[in-house]
């Protein structure tokens, strides 16, 4: 089987089934639910190759998705908590002052003009991103959700992102 390359991106994780005939409910991790279709097959890491992928409907964050070869419950239960990605290159440019989140893996979490961290981890479990932060005075990660109370500017040149760290967890980083 295939493995996904280090430059995919996910855009969405399979959920329970819907109705008998293979269609599959899924969370998409993208901006526009309806843009997980617009990237032609996806590579599914439970199947280990690409897939093409159709939609149905919309609801929120979730969409109705039928994929090629999943023509029954069973198969799509068989999915259920499979990731489907998209290679880097196919994501569209952005505009100089906008990023896509991911770029923050490896960042330097900087306080106050110090680095206090990295960044090791997002991810999104539907109420918004969340950022893990490996503490470099003890190795400790912390989770702070991104949400301009606790992320100021991002600066993808110099590889770093500014974090305002929450009184609690001030003593964690010196």
């Amino acid at each position: 089987m295939a493995a996904k390359s280090p430059d995919s991106v996910l855009l969405a994780t399979i959920g329970k089934p819907k109705g008998v005939r293979g269609q599959v409910w899924a969370y998409a991790h993208t901006a526009d639910p309806k843009s997980v279709l617009a990237y032609g097959p996806l590579f599914c890491d439970r199947l280990g190759k690409k897939i093409a992928v159709r939609g149905f409907e919309v609801k929120g964050a979730q969409i109705v998705l039928a994929l090629d070869g999943i023509a029954d419950r069973t198969a799509v239960e068989a999915l259920r908590g499979a990731n489907l990605y998209a290679e880097r290159s196919q994501l569209p440019a952005l505009p100089d002052d906008q990023f896509y989140v991911l770029d923050l893996l490896g960042c330097a979490a900087m306080a106050a003009g110090k680095k206090i961290g990295e960044v090791v981890e997002i991810y999104n479990h539907g109420a918004g991103d969340v950022i893990d932060i490996k503490l470099t005075a003890d190795g400790e990660i912390i989770s702070l959700p991104f949400h301009r109370d606790f992320f100021g500017a991002v600066d993808l040149i110099a590889r770093s992102v500014e974090v305002f760290m929450p009184e609690f967890l001030e003593a964690s980083t010196e």
